[in-house]
């Protein structure tokens, strides 16, 4: 890990995609629960679970209930673990059948949001442009966004200059002179969180494959160069195995988690080995 993001926020995000029935949530999150009870949230890391929108309630309740509990006192003490979405609307409020507004999510205790993964580009047509509406949605509503980029593999074997030109085309809404207007209209736009990117290189997620750490320490090192100010977390096969590798990468601040955020046990490893590098690191 490197000073430049030592004594920085990290993020430990779990995104359970489109799995477990309503029994299955309640259960996994209370199991993280418990055994985030056990000392895991000793650390700086901000826990953040977004799980599928139809659990958001049963997961928000769980999160309370556990804050609640006279046996649970490092829970109640702590505003470390969050609850997230996986996606919303580019639109406030509208006749649009099956979509989720950031403020309807805000208004059932999400404060995160995931935009621009990359199956919601895949599979959903979403380009940079959508990508930037939900933002400002988001944002206006006073969810923190996540927002992921990442090149396919295609893209991948071009090299490194490739990638880099991919990154800055998706990041190019994004620049200081805009982010600058979610500070000077705080009451527009009422987060006030950092700017969390997520790089997820598409080739690599959920295929094993993980990118050489020279490779991911060049990208990390290119968007902090374009957006100094961004927190950045890396997704893509993450798991136990492979996360006190990942966490001595340079510009690192976390980590967002698919299939081994399924698994409590996996997932607090990673927690509690990611833990471990920050605190070698300081």
């Amino acid at each position: 890990m490197n000073a430049s993001v030592a004594g920085s926020r990290r993020l430990l995000v779990g995104n359970w995609k489109m799995n477990t029935l309503h029994d299955e949530a309640q259960g996994l999150a209370n199991e993280l629960l418990t055994l985030y009870e056990s000392g895991y949230e000793q650390s700086s890391i901000d826990v953040i679970i977004c799980p599928p929108h139809v659990h958001l309630t049963t997961v928000a309740v769980a999160i309370k209930d556990a804050q609640r509990q006279p046996n649970l006192p490092l829970l109640a003490s702590t505003t470390s673990f969050m609850l997230g979405a996986q996606d919303c609307s580019h639109r406030a409020h509208q006749a649009s059948t099956g979509d989720v507004s950031a403020k309807m999510l805000r208004d059932i205790g999400a404060e995160w949001v995931i935009i621009g993964h990359s199956e919601r580009r895949q599979y959903h047509g979403e380009d940079d442009t959508r990508v930037y509406e939900k933002f400002i949605q988001a944002k206006r509503f006073g969810c923190n966004p996540i927002v992921c980029v990442g090149e396919d593999e295609a893209c991948h074997q071009l090299g490194m200059d490739a990638v880099t030109a991919h990154l800055s085309q998706q990041l190019s809404q994004f620049t200081s002179q805009q982010l600058s207007l979610f500070t000077t209209h705080d009451d527009f736009f009422p987060s006030s969180a950092p700017l969390v990117i997520a790089y997820e290189p598409i080739w690599a997620i959920g295929t094993g494959k993980v990118p050489a750490p020279e490779s991911i320490a060049a990208v990390m090192q290119h968007i902090h160069q374009l957006l100094p100010s961004a927190l950045i977390l890396y997704g893509g096969s993450v798991n136990p195995g492979n996360t006190g590798m990942l966490a001595t990468i340079p510009f690192l601040s976390g980590f967002l988690v698919g299939g081994a955020s399924l698994s409590s046990a996996s997932f607090l490893k990673i927690h509690a080995l990611f833990a471990s590098a920050i605190s070698a690191d300081n």
